[in-house]
């Protein structure tokens, strides 16, 4: 419970663009705050056959990475809700790092969120590292396997790389990389109140000491008869040092799950920059599933091109299946291959196969 004890709390909030008032607020803040500790721990058991070489792996699944935080907030009498959010990740062996030759990654912590927040009628207004304007808008999916299925291998077997006859060629989130924009840095960022199930946010901020601007919006819709819509669309650019200059992200993704389980997600993005030798990278996939009750299963095919080099062509297919025995605990494992077509060369696929656990608290 609140105590009723109250201090008067002088708070003005200027904001680029954008201006909450003219006038500061006197806002009651009650005295004590609400907080909470959550976590979870990701655990996958992998095995992967670059075509030269085959190797097991017991990695952190960053497709959703094991991380701890705490989260608080403070509802006040005027309609404000102030809060605070501080999360690191703490991965051991991460999936998207470990490689034929390095499957062993010291884990170490690092800054997931830190940041502070204002919300009311006015929307939500937030300062501090956390997610982009756009972060997640190339992932939305209700087939209920993210966790072993993201929309590109970019969280599994990211670093291992392409073999054509012994010799190395580029990793695999260099060619297959559904560009989900510029994913957390330190910002500012606001967002809309809820209009008809969207709301859009607009940041900015610095990202690689890179300055970063991002507009977009996430939509969620829930039809009569039980069925449901989730999409995101938005643009981003960092300004880049040296030829690049200024690098946009641009697209969105939708998804769609029917009242009997069937469901549909797709994704669609473009990279683009100012270095002409770099040709325009795009990112297109298409995730098929059905989901009942505590059982999910999907399949997904992606096509990576130009990416990593004008002419190339990748290839991402996989299947996924999640058991969710409980809210706080998934069970689910997936097979996927990763192919890449580049002129000249003749790489072996990469064949990834794992199981995982995700305890959450």
């Amino acid at each position: 419970m609140l105590k009723e004890n109250k201090k008067n709390l002088l708070l003005t909030l200027p904001v680029v663009g954008f201006s909450f008032c003219s006038n500061a607020y006197a806002i009651d803040v009650p005295e004590s705050f609400e907080y909470r500790l959550y976590g979870q721990i990701n655990q996958i058991l992998m095995f992967a056959d670059d075509g030269e070489k085959s190797e097991q792996f017991i990695s952190d699944n960053s497709n959703s990475a094991s991380r701890l935080g705490v989260i608080g907030k403070v509802d006040t009498p005027e309609g404000f809700e102030i809060g605070a959010r501080l999360e690191a990740g703490y991965a051991q062996n991460p999936s998207n790092m470990v490689t034929m030759e390095a499957r062993t990654i010291d884990a170490e912590f690092k800054a997931r969120q830190i940041n502070l927040h204002i919300g009311g009628d006015f929307g939500k207004l937030t300062l501090g590292r956390t997610d982009g304007a756009n972060n997640g808008n190339a992932e939305s999916d209700l087939s209920g396997t993210t966790l072993a299925l993201l929309q590109s291998p970019v969280g599994i077997g990211a670093r291992l790389q392409f073999q054509d006859d012994g010799m190395y060629g580029p990793p695999v989130a260099l060619v297959l990389n559904h560009q989900d924009f510029e994913s957390r840095y330190d910002l500012i960022r606001y967002d809309t109140p809820e209009i008809g199930g969207a709301v859009i946010s607009a940041s900015t901020g610095i990202k690689d000491d890179n300055d970063v601007y991002e507009i977009g919006s996430k939509i969620k819709h829930k039809f009569e008869g039980g069925s449901r819509l989730s999409a995101g669309l938005g643009y981003s650019a960092e300004m880049k040092d040296g030829v690049a200059d200024k690098e946009e992200t641009y697209g969105g993704s939708v998804s769609w799950l029917s009242s009997n389980g069937f469901n549909v997600s797709l994704t669609a993005t473009r990279k683009v920059d100012d270095d002409e030798s770099n040709p325009d990278a795009d990112y297109r996939s298409v995730k098929i599933g059905y989901k009942k009750g505590r059982h999910a299963v999907a399949a997904i095919y992606g096509q990576g091109s130009d990416q990593g080099k004008e002419g190339d062509d990748a290839t991402y297919a996989g299947v996924g299946y999640l058991y969710g025995a409980a809210k706080w605990l998934q069970l689910y494992g997936a097979y996927t291959v990763q192919s890449l077509d580049r002129d000249g060369r003749d790489y072996d696929d990469i064949n990834i196969a794992y199981a995982g656990v995700r305890i959450g608290f």
